[in-house]
């Protein structure tokens, strides 16, 4: 028996994309254009080309396309089960010189079925949803999971019509983008799960892209030569909408018996009533169902039997009659060439009856006239502005002119005369487009335009302009938002500004201020005032009055503000200001902000809660001047500034009141500060020094130290603590300090060469089971020095807190110090308590004696050739315990280890181990001078010039397998190693002892009443003993 069982058995089924571009070029759709220049006929030859894409990931820099005739496979994974999404990303070219529609075809090469866990045939396709988007301008990754397969649906099956699209390009189209979603539910089971030992089920899928030629070029009679290309489209709007007009062709199947007519074609309507055949055309009004194109013919037109009767409808060049007419009256017009298809005329070329043609030209037009032959139609012709028809009906079909009343813009199919009544139709709540059709001038002191709250405009300029004028004396806008306006230019392919759509603003530049509360026009005559949502996507904004507060874009109240692209501008003033808002917001993520003559690129006056982002974009303004400046107030308080990026051609600058700042990345040509004391710089190019306002952890390094031209900032990433970056080492080790976890915690140090001293760390006794290792990111690749202004000149200090029992080892691993700046030690050991004071850590009544259980492995120590240099270093009244040095070696060294090192008195730690350490050039090895004491010295390799090498005070000395080479030749009596300490116990194995001087021992009792050696020789107060050579 088999249990149903959804995640645990893994499907091993494939599902692969094969992939195909098809274009339909070579004989068929080689065409060609033909152009003069300077009296030459050239002959080029237009290129059909389209290029497919798909999305391969995402790194730092952007988007990866890549051709998807170089993929082996558009998924990242073969093996499927359930839950398991993929999406697929395409990126449609234009890369030719000719217009084309297309189709993308999904298919299914080749499907193998399985045999699931039952015994039963299955197809993998029946346990898959897949579905592709329509095409589209704008792309758009889904952020989840979910909401993949909430536009996927949830059929399971290869719907070919979710699987198909089709979409038209011009040649100066951009991309187009088009995403497939294929998934596996997640309540699919075991009958999908193909059973063990048989063939997996599995998909090859193929994407194939055709693309034909499309009726968009002309020669010397018209553009019908490629009318065997011509595929039919699903928008269809003439007029003021769009210049380009798609050829509609459409008949039909009819049959006539006597009186009796009869057809099987879905887009035919037999009115029987009225006695007439009603064809729809199966090209739409943009956004309906509606047909672009209807013809109504007569029973008694229609031939006898079988024919395929029907319309054709193509743009053609206007009559000089119509032309004329639309001269005098300022009107536009829009000629199209209708001729009926498969009706029997008679000998004059007329038809047996009149045929009705309506046709959408748009709605909202006035003052239609219609033209035919040169002649205007005074009768058989009307036109419905409530549904955008002409209506003729006529006899004879050829060239009809229609002339109208000139549009300004249009939403959807409805044309609008001015720009204030699209804004008027516009209804709440919904984004709506409205696109300009013509240049247009706006009265800004009679008739501003206003967008309300709550209505959400796009605002497309697509090449044409808008200008304001204003000869009032009060402040002005052209346009005030309110509501949610986005502003774009379809003709700025570049994002730039340099397309042909234009908002300009400005009043009389003559006008000044004769000192009055009159202001003029060019005082305060702005472009836009936005108190709502204002977005600028594209296009080009410029101010061009001459008034010291006439600014492109005037920000007020909460207003919010987003640059995305285009070119805002003004000729006095700032491009952009934020008046004295409240929660006033201003991102900008590419664009030019700003020029020449500008006051400034972005000025900020102020107000709380203000949030500035600047991610991209250029910024200007005129010389010695600021491409962005925040201040004029006092009152910036919980306001946000924050630039990642951009170009600041000018200073860039904050006032004192602002302390919320973050520069970290942009490009600034001019000074990047503040007036008041904050560091706030973490990133970017600057061409003027920044370093007094670099924040902590950085630097500021120049491109040449000599002759700097640019700094770029470096972020002083020292160390690493569980995941954490500090930018010093000493920050890390105050993090540890007040880490409050009972854990192990490492400290990598990264490599580099580092000036730190003055690090106290604290061995805290109420943290027992707290322990902490530093080391380097490679044994030795980090070097750490003093700094000259240290008050110690030590680099760590070791804190035991007075207490033996507060556990919290230290290992301090792979790390070269080098201390040949000076005096001091490399690590510092605690002392104080008992009434005494340690003179370098401060707080805790100076007990930080005790320091316990510290380990020192495989470090170097590099000294300045005098003895008060020390690697490591016990202070009086420290009594050190539990300290290894192991692995490690030195040079021009005073000691490794001097100082007072004691044993526990609960035997559970001996004072002092040295072992596998080479030290060369030193006073001394070891000189430790606490009584109870146990030193252990192994496998080392010493030379040192002092008279002892190894001294203790300690009851316990150990040596062994060490060399000793001692370069002494002084005349006082010493040892290699030195006891000091009554009841002293030396126990020396394997050892090699190395003197030049007669007057060096290698065991010598300085000061003890008696010393034991091995347990067998006695050495009395100022006798030694030297080892047989073996």
């Amino acid at each position: 028996m088999y249990m149903r069982n959804t995640k645990r058995n893994l499907l091993m089924s494939v599902l692969s994309i094969v992939l195909s571009i098809a274009m339909l070029v070579g004989t068929t759709f080689a065409w060609f254009t033909d152009t003069a220049s300077t009296g030459i006929n050239r002959i080029v030859a237009g290129n059909l080309n389209i290029e497919v894409e798909y999305l391969r990931g995402i790194d730092e820099e952007g988007y990866l396309w890549e051709s998807i005739e170089d993929a082996d496979s558009l998924f990242s994974a073969d093996l499927w089960e359930p839950g398991h999404t993929e999406i697929v990303y395409l990126r449609v070219k234009n890369k030719g010189s000719l217009a084309f529609n297309y189709k993308m075809d999904v298919t299914p090469i080749n499907e193998q079925g399985g045999i699931n866990v039952y015994g039963e045939n299955f197809k993998l396709s029946d346990y898959l949803v897949f579905k592709t988007s329509k095409p589209s301008e704008t792309f758009t990754m889904y952020s989840t999971r979910d909401e993949a397969r909430n536009f996927a649906g949830t059929e399971t099956s290869l719907n070919q019509e979710a699987l198909t699209q089709v979409g038209s390009m011009r040649a100066d189209d951009n991309e187009q983008y088009i995403v497939l979603v294929v998934y596996m539910p997640e309540d699919v089971g075991n009958e999908a799960n193909y059973m063990t030992g048989t063939t997996p089920p599995a998909i090859e899928l193929g994407i194939t892209f055709v693309a034909t030629q499309m009726a968009d070029e002309s020669d010397s009679f018209g553009n019908d030569y490629d009318a065997d290309a011509i595929k039919e489209v699903d928008a269809y709007i003439v007029g003021p909408t769009y210049s380009y007009f798609p050829q509609v062709k459409q008949t039909a199947a009819v049959t006539k018996s006597g009186n009796e007519v009869s057809t099987g074609d879905s887009n035919v309507v037999i009115d029987e009533d009225n006695g007439k055949v009603i064809i729809n055309s199966a090209a739409k009004i943009e956004g309906t169902d509606d047909p672009a194109v209807t013809v109504e013919i007569p029973f008694a037109a229609l031939q006898d039997g079988l024919s395929n009767p029907g319309i054709e409808v193509k743009k053609t060049e206007a009559s000089n009659a119509a032309e004329k007419a639309a001269k005098n009256e300022g009107k536009d017009i829009a000629s199209f060439d209708i001729s009926t298809i498969g009706l029997p005329k008679d000998d004059s070329g007329k038809l047996k009856e009149q045929v009705t043609v309506k046709l959408y030209i748009g709605k909202g037009l006035d003052g239609v006239k219609v033209f035919h032959n040169g002649t205007e139609l005074t009768s058989g012709v009307s036109y419905d502005p409530a549904t955008g028809y002409v209506t003729i009906t006529s006899d004879s079909f050829s060239p009809f002119d229609i002339l109208y009343n000139k549009a300004v813009a249009r939403i959807g199919s409805t044309v609008y005369r001015s720009l204030s009544a699209a804004i008027d139709a516009v209804p709440g709540g919904t984004q709506t487009t409205i696109t300009l059709v013509a240049d247009c001038t706006v009265d800004v002191a009679k008739n501003p335009l206003v967008i309300p709250s709550g209505k959400n405009i796009v605002l497309n300029l697509n090449g044409y302009t808008v200008t304001g004028t204003c000869d009032s004396g009060t402040t002005s806008a052209m346009i005030t938002n309110k509501g949610t306006l986005t502003i774009m230019d379809s003709s700025d392919r570049s994002k730039n500004g340099s397309g042909t759509g234009k908002l300009i603003a400005g009043a009389d530049p003559t006008w000044t201020w004769d000192g009055s509360d009159d202001y003029s026009g060019s005082y305060a005559s702005n472009l836009i005032r936005n108190e709502g949502t204002l977005t600028i996507n594209s296009g080009y904004l410029y101010n061009v009055s001459q008034g010291s507060a006439a600014y492109a874009i005037d920000n007020y109240n909460a207003g919010k503000i987003t640059v995305n692209g285009g070119l805002i501008d003004a000729k006095k003033a700032s491009a952009i200001r934020m008046f004295y808002n409240n929660g006033g917001e201003i991102t900008v993520n590419n664009g030019i902000i700003g020029g020449p003559s500008s006051y400034m690129g972005i000025q900020v006056m102020g107000g709380p809660k203000t949030i500035v982002n600047l991610h991209g974009g250029t910024f200007s303004s005129k010389d010695s001047s600021f491409s962005f400046y925040a201040g004029f107030s006092s009152d910036f308080s919980q306001s946000q500034f924050n630039i990642t990026g951009g170009t600041f051609n000018n200073h860039v600058g904050f006032d004192a009141s602002i302390t919320d700042i973050s520069v970290s990345g942009g490009t600034f040509k001019g000074w990047c500060g503040s007036y008041g004391n904050v560091r706030f710089i973490t990133g970017g190019t600057f061409y003027q020094d920044p370093s007094d306002y670099v924040a902590k952890g950085y630097t500021a390094n120049p491109d040449n130290p000599t002759n700097p031209t640019f700094w770029n900032i470096v972020e002083m990433v020292s160390a690493e603590m569980d995941g954490a970056r500090y930018a010093t080492i000493g920050d890390a080790i105050s993090a540890f300090n007040e880490a409050t976890e009972e854990k192990e915690y490492t400290i990598t140090i990264f490599d580099g060469t580092y000036t730190e001293s003055d690090m106290v760390i604290f061995q805290n006794p109420e943290l027992p089971n707290k322990s902490l290792l530093i080391k380097a990111q490679t044994p030795k690749g980090v070097t750490i020095k003093r700094n000259n202004d240290s008050s110690t000149h030590r680099i760590f200090l070791i804190s035991g807190l007075s207490n033996y029992n507060g556990g919290c080892p230290i290992t301090i691993e792979g790390i070269r110090f080098d201390i040949s700046d000076g005096d001091g030690s490399a690590i510092y050991l605690g002392g104080g308590g008992s009434g005494a004071t340690d003179p370098y850590i401060i707080g805790n009544n100076g007990a930080h004696r005790y320091a316990h259980d510290v380990t020192i492995r495989n470090c170097e120590f590099v000294g300045n050739g005098t003895e008060n240099t020390k690697a490591l270093e016990s202070p009086n009244r420290s009594s050190a315990a539990g300290i290894v040095i192991e692995n490690c070696t030195g040079s021009d060294l005073g000691y490794l280890a001097e100082g007072y090192f004691a044993d526990t008195t609960d035997g559970n730690r001996i004072a002092l181990t040295v072992k596998g350490c080479k030290v060369s050039n030193v006073k001394a090895l070891i000189n430790n001078q606490v009584g109870t004491s146990t030193t252990v010295v192994e496998d080392c390799t010493v030379s040192a010039y002092h008279d002892y090498i190894v001294r203790s005070k300690g009851t316990n000395i150990i040596v062994k397998n060490s060399t000793f080479t001692s370069t002494y030749t002084g005349s006082e009596t010493g040892g290699v190693i030195v006891c000091r300490q009554d009841n002293q116990s030396v126990t020396v194995e394997g050892c090699t002892f190395n003197k030049v001087s007669e007057n060096m021992y290698d065991v010598y009792n300085e000061t003890a009443a008696s010393t034991t050696i091995n347990e067998e020789i006695t050495l009395t107060t100022g006798h030694g003993y030297n080892f047989p050579i073996k």
